[in-house]
């Protein structure tokens, strides 16, 4: 890692575990966390071992996602702009907090299941619903944080990330600040604000975050950070685990591909849901001549 064309490299930090919890809210323990994902992303990273993130910065879906989602709020990046560093006048806090955006990702989860929710299986290739336990994820993930490794175009790297996680926070980004007694919001606090027109996602999220200052080298070639990174993750322990609490199969999945997604995880619960009810003539003749039968019924009794 280097600060400047002139400063020597120094070894980068390694990240740590929810060190800025402080900044967060977290869910009570027996929350359960909903996520949506596309079958053939599910068993890519099922076989490969990795959870996937999302830059912050590279949300483009205007319909379903926050294009601003961990940007300043326009009353802070008003307010960081006209705050210059003092050895470099030409950089201010604002530009701090825009390097620091992306250098953020995000993997995203619902705490509640609801319609609103699965809009996110718009477009998804034969989608399915994760349900995993809180608890038990972010307690594999402490266990595990000394061994999880970032994968990047098929090569793994020692962690540089800090991860973070909690709930996420709502409210009108043109009027809301996060600045608070005169002291400007750790850059992790952007990162879990979204404007309140998104607050029906209910949003738990973890973040992987590196630091917002200097440059990152790997070997001789700066780390450019991508738009999505992979960070290990071991499915087939944590279900034996219990952190995956079952699985639930939307209306829209093709039932061929049910036994291939059985096979992947050893023992997990399915749920089959949204099967829709037939909509043959017979039947809602059927079910029309018994509602009048019902009502005629209920009249000649009185």
């Amino acid at each position: 890692m280097i600060f400047n064309q002139d400063s020597p490299k120094i070894p980068a930090c390694e990240g740590q575990f929810q060190s800025r919890e402080c900044y967060l809210q977290i869910p009570a323990n027996n929350t359960k966390l909903y996520k949506i994902m596309a079958f053939s992303n599910f068993e890519k990273s099922v076989q490969e071992n990795y959870l996937h993130f999302n830059r912050v910065d590279t949300y483009k879906d205007e319909e379903i996602d926050d294009f601003r989602d961990s940007d300043l709020t326009d009353v802070d990046s008003i307010f960081t702009k006209k705050i210059p560093f003092e050895k470099d006048k030409n950089s201010t806090a604002y530009d701090y907090y825009v390097l620091s955006r992306k250098r953020s990702y995000a993997c995203c989860f619902s705490t509640i299941n609801s319609k609103n929710n699965h809009k996110y299986s718009r477009g998804c290739d034969n989608p399915i619903l994760i349900v995993f336990d809180f608890q038990k994820l972010v307690e594999f993930l402490r266990l595990n944080f000394e061994n999880l490794r970032i994968i990047n175009e098929g090569k793994t790297y020692k962690n540089i990330f800090n991860l973070d996680y909690g709930l996420v926070d709502y409210g009108c980004r043109k009027s809301t600040s996060l600045i608070k007694n005169n002291c400007l919001p750790n850059p992790l606090e952007p990162v879990f604000f979204k404007d309140k027109i998104y607050e029906e996602d209910n949003e738990f999220r973890i973040c992987l975050s590196a630091i917002g200052m200097g440059k990152f080298i790997l070997g001789d070639k700066e780390f450019n950070f991508p738009d999505s990174i992979a960070l290990s993750f071991n499915f087939q322990e944590a279900n034996q685990q219990g952190v995956i609490n079952c699985i639930e199969i939307l209306s829209n999945f093709n039932p061929e591909l049910k036994s291939q997604l059985e096979k992947l995880l050893k023992n997990v619960k399915f749920k089959y849901l949204n099967k829709k009810k037939s909509t043959s003539i017979v039947t809602n003749c059927y079910g029309f001549i018994k509602k009048i039968y019902n009502l005629l019924r209920m009249v000649l009794l009185k």
